[in-house]
């Protein structure tokens, strides 16, 4: 952690848990902070559980919850309206209650979860054929719209990264397969325009 300048005020390193590692971490309407990853108390492999960590505003651990998701860990998490959260993995969704109890998930391999304006969710990730997709949900997980992009680009994708709604209640997320692709879409994921660092491609 640091101040405005860069200057390291506290660190601390989360060793009694076996080899674990930290993906995401945001910060918590608490003034404390949560970390998501992935936890193998075995230390064996470059998988484990997906894991949440919580700490207070200094970094001091207040609990770890474990979720038996045989995975390469949580990419995104975010605290929720309701002071829970919502984790993106992949093998999946987790929306949690405050105390990190399961609410309801989602089967999938997910990268990416914001919340949007209407109190719902755009989540982003990658399919069985390594296609992208984005994917509206409403407050409770339920689904309002699907939008598979796997005819952008000529390759499979590797990986999503955070989807963020716009001011004019589109999406833009960024994705890499053996280039960058920034895609930006309409408020129900229409694709009218695709955008990568060496070129413009309007689809047919």
């Amino acid at each position: 952690k640091t101040d405005s300048l860069g200057n390291t005020e506290w660190t601390h390193i989360f060793d009694e848990y076996g080899s674990s590692e930290g993906l995401c971490v945001q910060q918590t309407d608490d003034g404390g902070y949560v970390v998501s990853g992935y936890e193998n108390p075995e230390s064996r492999y470059k998988w484990g559980y997906v894991s949440i960590f919580k700490t207070d505003n200094k970094g001091i651990p207040l609990g770890l919850h474990r979720y038996y998701y045989y995975s390469h860990g949580a990419s995104c998490i975010r605290q929720t309206n309701e002071a829970g959260y919502i984790i993106a993995c992949d093998d999946g969704l987790i929306k949690t209650d405050s105390e990190g109890n399961t609410q309801w998930t989602k089967a999938g391999e997910y990268h990416s979860i914001q919340y949007t304006n209407d109190g719902g969710y755009i989540a982003s990730g990658v399919d069985l054929y390594r296609g992208l997709f984005l994917q509206r949900l409403d407050e409770n997980g339920q689904e309002l719209w699907h939008r598979n992009y796997r005819s952008v680009g000529t390759s499979k994708w590797f990986k999503t990264f955070p989807v963020l709604e716009t001011d004019d209640g589109g999406f833009i997320t960024v994705g890499s397969r053996l280039d960058l692709y920034v895609i930006k879409t309409d408020s129900l994921g229409q694709l009218p325009l695709e955008v990568s660092p060496s070129f413009i491609h309007l689809p047919k």
